[in-house]
């Protein structure tokens, strides 16, 4: 059916081609019954080949043919590459509680804590009652019954001394006395501001010493100080 289907639609062609060759054919036996022509039965020689004719018109489609028989199976293909990551998938429904399990063994016991701070001081508590008299205490040693005050020799410092020039007196106590205290006086020419009393201690239980240091630029021009020890010692 679709072979008919196909000429029909080239029938013009077709057609074409019968007039064609009916007409060639016609104006040859015209041609040859109109012309003093003389037909000679002898075959001549064959002419040289005439010049190529032009393509002729494409010819109608043949009919479809049977179907062939099934190919062999053909051999096993090189394997593919992986094939992308899916998805991810939707989440699941949540599972049903599950049922509560046995209560489980004791526990060995835990380690000592560590101390606790300390608490807040509690509310004062009442007044006690009044105690009994205690027993008389030893007597005591007897005090001292006077003070010595011992100047020590002043030591005096260079004329102008300058800054960190240091002068240091002592003042010791008698024999078979003790030291109780001390003290240290700076006298002399020195500019006021120019020097300070940086030492006054006891050196060893009889002796005091004190000392003091140019603090300024320097004492003053031909000026000089005088440091001296004091010790208050036991008669």
């Amino acid at each position: 059916m679709d072979s008919l289907k196909k000429l029909f639609k080239q029938w013009p062609a077709l057609l074409f081609i019968l007039l064609a060759f009916g007409g060639t054919i016609w104006a040859s036996a015209h041609w040859l019954d109109n012309s003093n022509v003389t037909v000679i039965s002898q075959k001549g020689d064959t002419g040289p080949a005439g010049p190529q004719g032009l393509q002729g018109i494409q010819g109608l489609m043949g009919l479809t043919g049977t179907q062939g028989s099934v190919g062999s199976t053909g051999p096993q293909g090189v394997q593919g590459f992986q094939g992308l990551t899916g998805l991810q998938g939707v989440a699941g429904v949540d599972g049903v509680a599950g049922v509560d399990g046995a209560p489980g063994e004791k526990g060995d016991k835990g380690h000592k804590g560590h101390k606790g701070d300390q608490g807040e001081q509690g509310i004062q508590g009442e007044k006690g009652d009044k105690g009994d008299q205690g027993e008389q205490g030893i007597p005591g040693e007897n005090g001292v019954n006077s003070s010595l005050l011992v100047m020590g020799t002043g030591s005096t410092s260079s004329a102008s001394a300058g800054y960190g020039s240091v002068v240091t007196g002592t003042a010791t106590c008698p024999v078979d006395t003790v030291l109780l205290g001390g003290g240290v006086s700076v006298t002399g020419t020195a500019s006021a501001g120019t020097y300070a009393v940086t030492n006054s201690y006891p050196s060893s239980t009889t002796t005091w010493t004190g000392s003091a240091t140019v603090t300024g630029l320097f004492i003053g021009i031909g000026k000089t100080m005088t440091v001296t020890a004091y010790a208050i010692c036991t008669v």
